[in-house]
């Protein structure tokens, strides 16, 4: 069988041309490259298992033309070609020229070279659970938080336990030591990684006596079984269990993602065999003799891909899921018998615009773990009044994310951490004290939400900073008004800074009026309800936002001390990746921000913003405002900056903490006189007056990127920032139900 791989480049050039046709090759199958001649070479080529065809492209044409020209020669080279299969993964104006050849030629396109393989080899005779590679793998860092969860709803009489569908004991194993266990799988290749009593079983017919264990275990199971057989299982599992049962599931998760597809057999089917989409009370509606005591989100992001978008990745990309152990139920073929995904231009497109909707999606966590009790004459679930609340509802993603963000600050505790007020910058680093001077933006949630929040803080002598907004702003209207203050007091009774949340854009459109009154009023209405503001920061994320051309937030440029580029905004020589809050030039606002008279010249902003920046700019002074806490913290009295930054910005939509760290400057550091504390970047760090050096064995990654929430390496993350000074800003709605 020959096969014609075809790319719009130099052979050479296309690595991946490169690696599918060896693998081709290594399957006996005959394969010509066909691609373009560089400026000199062979037109023809043998290499070790395959033969690389040149075409020669004159030159001299328009440029836009030459993309076309190139196509069109391939397309008609092509068709003179004998061949049985065509591939081609780049350029989606060639995929279709190359799909329209094959038709007119009678042979088979194929966009996933995988295919090739599965449609020339006979069938195969593996069955998916007896795969040696599939059982034994060390757990990734969402599987461990699966198991986690798992550990932590065990209840306390719990004595003796049964893993229903146990696999390769992953769970199971760990329990041994505390309590009695039992095992079984219907897979003999994963039952030989179990360490505890074992035995081979069907879930549909466990050969166990009725109530023959206080809890059953059921992770990954109920998913992959159709109809009758998830009934039976339900059964058989609530059977055998005398007090507790403890399922794990996939959360809502969109079966469409999983869809593979055999090109043999033509038959579609889920690539891990999943059959259910669950939901909490989904789940819960199988059990009747069990009630629902508490449920857990857990795990990695759940996977989302928009409807028309799968669809185009499919049935025009031609791209459909596979794993290494992708097996078809009907012909037991292997679907991805190379072990390399395919992707192309049209896939990759897909994927990317997917990942740009995902952004703006509160996801969710992948799976649900959920404990249920059994329902018998004088068992405490009889009632609902026996089971408090907080059970009846579950346990929250809220407050996962709670109990997860005070393991964090117990770890940076444990490695000499202090948590303290924006405003002790200057007495700690006096003093040479490393700080955790932990920052609250809140919005969108009831301050008296907050109390309960604030008393677990200081409960672990825990303290920071709650950034406050103007009761008018849309993300607060609905919450509270400047009569409804008495949580904010509660708040400052308990040893905590309040600070002011400012969005001066919209208070300037809100207002109508010039932002030094408009501020000075908000001071005076929050200061006759006893509230006193001593620092500030800005909101940067919200729909007042004015951009100039080049996407920079005109805020900043507000507040004269925040920002000090003399060619701002133009930024030439700043690297992207250093930039904290988009240059917002609401800093230009506020004069002791940039310490320049007439900054910013503001040469690429509309006259209208340049005018509104310079008829609105106000001293901190103005406001009585002391210390400034954005992407950097600065005291305006000693001109003591802490530079490293950990944000909850993305924790929502990610599951991550943003961090930025920045080698020369982990320690502590002054402002020169004439050095406003504005947006961070490497080009002025150097010009920063060292006030101690970091300490020796310390060593932290330069730089900004996003660390996963649960995972391990964010807790040896904490333990190593623990002894810097660090700001650690969160938002209170994303740990509050």
């Amino acid at each position: 069988m020959k096969v014609f791989i075809v790319t719009p480049t130099a052979a050479e050039n296309d690595k991946k041309a490169l690696a599918e046709a060896g693998i081709l090759a290594a399957a006996d199958l005959e394969v010509v490259i066909l691609g373009l001649l560089k400026k000199s070479g062979p037109m023809f080529e043998r290499r070790e298992g395959f033969c690389i065809k040149r075409l020669n492209i004159p030159s001299g044409f328009i440029p836009w033309a030459r993309p076309l020209f190139t196509r069109l020669k391939l397309f008609m080279a092509v068709l003179t070609e004998d061949t049985d299969y065509l591939h081609v993964h780049k350029s989606r104006f060639l995929m279709f020229l190359i799909f329209i050849a094959a038709k007119l030629k009678g042979s088979r396109f194929v966009a996933d070279y995988n295919n090739i393989l599965v449609l020339e080899q006979k069938a195969g005779k593996a069955f998916y659970y007896e795969q040696e590679n599939l059982w034994g793998a060390e757990p990734t860092e969402a599987e461990k938080d699966r198991i986690r969860t798992i550990y932590n709803l065990i209840p306390e009489d719990v004595h003796s336990i049964l893993d229903a569908g146990c696999g390769d004991g992953r769970i199971i194993n760990q329990l041994s030591y505390k309590y009695k266990t039992s095992a079984f799988d219907s897979s003999a290749e994963a039952l030989k990684h179990v360490t505890t009593d074992k035995f081979i079983a069907d879930i549909e017919k466990i050969p166990v006596k009725d109530n023959s264990f206080n809890l059953v275990i059921c992770s990954e199971v109920v998913e992959h079984l159709k109809g009758p057989a998830y009934s039976k299982a339900i059964r058989e599992i609530t059977r055998v269990s005398s007090k507790y049962l403890i399922l794990a599931v996939p959360n809502k998760e969109q079966l469409s993602i999983g869809r593979s597809y055999c090109p043999k057999c033509k038959v579609k089917f889920h690539v891990n065999n999943h059959y259910h989409s669950f939901t909490v009370k989904k789940l819960s509606k199988n059990l009747p003799d069990f009630k629902l005591l508490r449920f857990s989100y857990c795990g990695a992001e759940r996977l989302y891909y928009h409807p028309v978008l799968l669809w185009i990745k499919r049935y025009i990309g031609g791209v459909w899921s596979k794993t290494q152990n992708s097996i078809c139920p009907v012909c037991f073929q292997k679907l991805n018998p190379s072990g390399f995904p395919e992707t192309n231009d049209i896939s990759f497109k897909c994927d990317l615009k997917n990942n740009k909707l995902k952004e703006s999606k509160d996801i969710g966590k992948r799976h649900i773990v959920a404990l249920y009790g059994k329902i018998t004459k004088g068992s405490p679930h009889m009632n609902n009044e026996d089971v408090s609340s907080s059970s009846l509802t579950g346990i929250t993603r809220e407050q996962d994310r709670r109990k997860r963000l005070f393991e964090l600050f117990k770890i940076a505790q444990e490695s000499g951490a202090r948590f303290a007020r924006l405003t002790e910058i200057d007495n700690l680093i006096e003093s040479g004290h490393a700080g955790f001077f932990l920052k609250h933006d809140v919005h969108g949630l009831s301050l008296d939400a907050l109390i309960e929040f604030a008393e677990q803080e200081r409960a672990m002598n825990v303290t920071g900073t709650y950034f406050f907004m103007a009761p008018e702003h849309p993300h607060t209207s609905k919450y509270y008004t400047f009569k409804q203050t008495a949580a904010m007091r509660r708040i400052k009774e308990l040893g905590f800074d309040t600070g002011l949340h400012m969005d001066p854009f919209f208070l300037i459109q809100h207002y109508k009026q010039n932002l030094r009154e408009i501020l000075q009023e908000i001071m005076n209405r929050f200061e006759d309800e006893s509230i006193t503001f001593y620092c500030g920061n800005t909101h940067g994320n919200t729909a007042h936002r004015v951009l100039d051309k080049n996407g920079f937030d005109l805020s900043f440029a507000l507040f004269e001390q925040l920002t000090w580029q003399p060619d701002y905004p133009e930024l030439k020589d700043v690297p992207r990746s250093f930039i904290w809050n988009g240059f917002d030039l609401s800093f230009a606002l506020f004069e002791e921000l940039t310490r320049q008279p007439d900054y910013p010249e503001l040469k690429d902003i509309p006259p209208g913003t340049a005018t509104l920046i310079r008829s609105n700019r106000v001293k901190l002074s103005d406001c009585g405002l002391t210390h400034w806490g954005d992407g950097l913290l600065w005291s305006r009295q000693s001109g003591y900056i802490v530079t490293n930054f950990i944000s909850d910005n993305f924790l929502g939509k990610k599951g991550g903490l943003n961090t930025f760290i920045h080698d020369e400057a982990l320690w502590r550091y002054k402002l020169s006189d004439k050095q406003p504390p504005g947006p961070f970047t490497p080009s002025v760090i150097r010009r920063l007056i060292p006030i101690t050096s970091v300490p020796e064995n310390v060593k932290l990654s330069e730089g900004a990127r996003m660390i996963e929430f649960n995972s391990s390496e964010t807790n040896s993350f904490f333990k190593a920032i623990a002894c810097h000074p660090t700001q650690f800003l969160i938002h209170p709605q994303f740990y509050l139900h």
